[in-house]
C-alpha cells in the first residue's frame, strides 16, 4: 500500500494548533424575543374581542337603516378596534420600586 503524505505549510499547523488551544464558551445571554403579555393582557384582548363581536350584532338588528346598525354599531367596533385591542397590546404592567427605609435612633 501507499502511503499519502500530505504537506501542511507553517501557517496552516499555527491555525490549527490555535483552534485546539481555544477553550470555546458558550454565553447564555437569555431569549433573544421576550414576550411581555401576561395575564390582564389576555384579558383586555378577550374584552376587546367581545365588544368587536357586540358590534357585529347590533349591526345585524333590523333594518340596514335601524338605529341599531346605523348609531350604535359603529361606535361599539371603533371603542373595539380603536381603543381596546391596541390597549391590551400596549399595556404593560409597571414594575414596582421597593425602598428601604432606615431610620437613625438617637
Amino acid at each position: 500500500m501507499s502511503k499519502v503524505v500530505r504537506k501542511t505549510t507553517t501557517t496552516q499547523r499555527a491555525n490549527a494548533q490555535t483552534l485546539r488551544s481555544k477553550r470555546y464558551v458558550k454565553v447564555s445571554r437569555g431569549p433573544i424575543f421576550n414576550f411581555y403579555m401576561n395575564k390582564m393582557n389576555y384579558i383586555l384582548l378577550g374584552i376587546g374581542l367581545i365588544v368587536i363581536f357586540l358590534g357585529f350584532w347590533f349591526m345585524s338588528f333590523g333594518s340596514w337603516d335601524s338605529f341599531a346598525s346605523m348609531d350604535i354599531a359603529p361606535i361599539v367596533l371603533l371603542l373595539g378596534y380603536a381603543v381596546i385591542v391596541p390597549a391590551a397590546i400596549l399595556y404593560r404592567k409597571k414594575s414596582v420600586i421597593v425602598e428601604e427605609k432606615t431610620e437613625v435612633v438617637e
